[in-house]
């Protein structure tokens, strides 16, 4: 969003200059990228969000990705959690 938001502000000089949306994604992103295992306790996937300060953790297994754990995954676990247990 952060890109899109950058080139509708940026306009060419010249027509040797490209729009930020046509530059390759691995200009854009950030490296080393982060995993978890599918294994991986909710909990560890929090504190390595938070040690990271990332927001989406992709997770893989056998070096495929199988899915993204996110912020609001865990704060949705969490507070479903809660609610089974105040109950």
């Amino acid at each position: 969003m952060k890109v899109i938001a950058m080139d509708q502000l940026y306009q060419p000089n010249s027509p040797h200059e490209i729009s930020l949306l046509d530059m390759a994604v691995m200009s854009f992103m950030t490296t080393p990228v982060i995993t978890i295992a599918p294994s991986a306790s909710l909990w560890d996937a929090l504190q390595l969000m938070q040690q990271n300060r990332i927001r989406r953790l992709p997770v893989v297994q056998n070096e495929k990705l199988i899915g993204i754990i996110t912020e609001k995954d865990v704060v949705k676990a969490l507070a479903n959690n809660a609610m089974r247990n105040s109950g």
